[in-house]
């Protein structure tokens, strides 16, 4: 899941640094974000990790100075101001990848496959141009290593909205 592979990167990154963990699952309070958000913000989180499309909280953040790492699609290109990364899931190349596993012949109906990041075009993490060339060349390195296993990511079953890191 994306919020251990999130933990495991910062951990294998930067031991020093500390993720802090709130869940804000309530739908029918929204402005649960936007108070995570601050929390984080007010506990020192340096980049806050968002899922869906939490309009509040990036406003939130923006307003305490706190970039942003998205994910299901490329939030850094379409609000590179705000996120300075995004875990992007790309569904089309999914239909594209099963459309080529039908015309191969080898598509099983009884079959799940998991896609991750050994599938760059399906799943990848899409940097802020800001970020410096350095940066990005080792955050490719580390997609790698995750992807070959050397890097593992812990299994979560949590279900969470909002991570952050502060360090």
């Amino acid at each position: 899941d994306l919020h251990a592979a999130f933990a495991a990167g910062v951990q294998t990154t930067n031991a020093k640094a500390r993720v802090i963990e709130r869940a804000t699952l309530d739908s029918n309070d929204s402005s649960a974000p936007v108070r995570a958000a601050w929390a984080h913000a007010d506990a020192g989180a340096d980049v806050l990790f968002v899922t869906g499309a939490a309009t509040p909280a990036i406003a939130a953040a923006q307003r305490r100075g706190v970039r942003l790492i998205g994910q299901g699609r490329d939030w850094a290109a379409e609000r590179p101001e705000a996120f300075v990364a995004s875990a992007v899931a790309d569904t089309g190349a999914v239909i594209v990848q099963i459309a080529r596993d039908l015309l191969d012949s080898v598509w099983r109906g009884d079959l799940v496959r998991h896609y991750g990041l050994r599938y760059p075009d399906i799943v990848r993490l899409a940097a802020a141009p800001s970020l410096p060339p350095d940066v990005i060349v080792t955050i490719e390195d580390l997609r790698g290593q995750v992807a070959s296993g050397r890097i593992p990511v812990p299994a979560s079953d949590r279900d969470r909205n909002t991570d952050a890191l502060s360090g």
